[in-house]
C-alpha cells in the first residue's frame, strides 16, 4: 500500500478513477491547488470512478453525500471549503 495524491477540481463534480478500495486520507490546499492523498493498493488492477466536490459553507449540497472527508480553510482568500465524496 502507498499513498498517493490527486488533483481535485475546485468547480463542479470531479469524477476520478481510481483503483478500487482506496482509502481517502484528507484534501488540502497545495501549491495554490486543491488535492487529495488517498492509500493505494498498488497491485489492485480494478479502477472505480468516484465522484467528490468541495462545497463552500453556506452553498446548498447538491447530490447525495456518501463521507464528509475534512474542512479546508484557505489562508489567502478566507473561505473555508469542505471535502466531499458523493454517492455514485
Amino acid at each position: 500500500m502507498k499513498f498517493y495524491k490527486y488533483d481535485l477540481p475546485i468547480a463542479g463534480v470531479g469524477e476520478i478513477i481510481l483503483p478500487v478500495g482506496a482509502k481517502i486520507t484528507q484534501a488540502l490546499i497545495q501549491d495554490g491547488k486543491f488535492v487529495f492523498w488517498a492509500l493505494v493498493d498498488e497491485n489492485e488492477k480494478r479502477r472505480e470512478m468516484r465522484k467528490f466536490e468541495l462545497y463552500m459553507t453556506g452553498k446548498s449540497v447538491e447530490g447525495d453525500v456518501k463521507t464528509i472527508y475534512n474542512t479546508i480553510y484557505d489562508v489567502s482568500s478566507g473561505l473555508v471549503f469542505h471535502f466531499v465524496e458523493l454517492k455514485k
